[in-house]
């Protein structure tokens, strides 16, 4: 691997460390300071509105623009999440404070991939690599907050995450900028008429659904149902994110032609998702996780090398923001949704709910998109 690549997936590690050293107990955050689980589904889904409003407009200044300016840009929104966390315990702030954040993050997450494509084009190793550096990041950064919160205090768990974003800000430096083109709409429009980009639309709104479910429910659904201890909790993401790393480069040597694999991997996931909801202990918790995101591994990595192999590179910032974009509404309205059947029917539904979408939509996308579909490069 180059060095820029290996710089790429270093930043994407120290940024999903952070992220989700954050991300995977603020439910358990806003528990304690006394909000109420539909207050917690609305600041969940007021993250991922804020995420998504700077996607479109980022990947086009991807584009056009120079990276460093925008991956500074998000970095200094997400510091100011990252202390109004901190110092705000009533719901109003807090509210202001997650949208900020999830502005931040939104950026970081359409720059960072958005850029790293557009360097390595379609190497499918590499790609997988890079996600393998974020399923690192996302294991150990709830598995360091877990520690902290558990045998230390909440001021060093946010004191972890400043100190962890510090680190990716030295490493955006050495990230070169990549190469700006000249805009026209016309060229963006005229890429969206290919017939295979619809299927992809519905399959990333689907994403979306899973995802705002996870991030509402998932934490709680341990602590409430299977009654564990935030410890348990960090070991389990990091027990998940190692796994992810390791097979995620292994499933690069699937070769991709169609959206058999997409269909596959995506209802095997729904399918585990479901049965979460069924789990009664943490070691049949974990071990039906572990069965899930197998699927996710293979889900991602299929998606990601779709869209590269769709879009021309010199566009692909826009074009990631748009998809990426649609991901995150679907996200908001998923957390607001599962907030609610959390309030009223309780956290095992909302597995139940958002597995059975994957499985439909897994069904209709091997259905009724053939392989004759369209052919990809493998």
């Amino acid at each position: 691997m180059k060095e820029k690549s290996f710089n790429f997936c270093l930043a994407r590690f120290l940024f999903t460390l952070t992220y989700w050293a954050v991300l995977a107990y603020i439910p358990l955050l806003l528990k304690n300071y006394g909000l109420r689980d539909d207050q917690i589904g609305i600041l969940v889904g007021a993250y991922s509105i804020g995420a998504f409003l700077p996607m479109l407009p980022m990947g086009i200044l991807l584009d056009l623009f120079s990276s460093k300016i925008l991956f500074f840009f998000s970095l200094g929104l997400f510091f100011i999440y990252i202390g109004g966390l901190f110092y705000f315990k009533s719901f109003l702030p807090l509210l202001l404070a997650v949208f900020i954040g999830g502005i931040g993050a939104g950026g970081f997450i359409i720059l960072l991939p958005s850029a790293f494509f557009k360097i390595v084009g379609e190497s499918k190793k590499e790609i997988a690599i890079f996600q393998a550096a974020s399923y690192l990041g996302f294991g150990l950064g709830p598995f360091f907050g877990g520690i902290i919160l558990r045998f230390i205090s909440v001021n060093y768990f946010f004191y972890f995450a400043i100190i962890s974003a510090l680190f990716l800000a030295i490493v955006l430096f050495t990230l070169p900028d990549v190469k700006p083109v000249q805009f026209e709409l016309k060229s963006y429009l005229t890429d969206l008429k290919n017939p295979a980009i619809w299927p992809i639309i519905i399959t990333m709104l689907v994403m979306g659904l899973h995802f705002g479910a996870e991030r509402t429910a998932l934490v709680l659904f341990l602590k409430e149902n299977i009654k564990v201890s935030a410890f348990y909790i960090g070991i389990f993401f990091s027990v998940i994110g190692l796994w992810m790393a390791l097979i995620s480069p292994i499933m690069a040597r699937i070769k991709t032609q169609d959206f058999f694999w997409l269909a596959l991997s995506l209802g095997w996931s729904g399918l585990f998702q479901f049965f979460t909801g069924l789990t009664w202990n943490f070691p049949s918790f974990l071990f039906t996780r572990l069965l899930h995101t197998a699927g996710d591994s293979l889900f991602l990595l299929e998606i990601n090398f779709i869209i590269v192999c769709l879009f021309p590179g010199e566009r692909l910032g826009g074009h990631s923001g748009f998809l990426f974009t649609l991901r995150s509404i679907s996200v908001f309205l998923g957390a607001s949704i599962t907030g609610l059947i959390n309030q009223y029917l309780g956290y095992a539904w909302t597995f139940f709910v958002s597995g059975f979408v994957s499985l439909i939509w897994a069904w209709a996308l091997r259905g009724l998109f053939s392989k004759k579909f369209v052919l990809l490069k493998p």
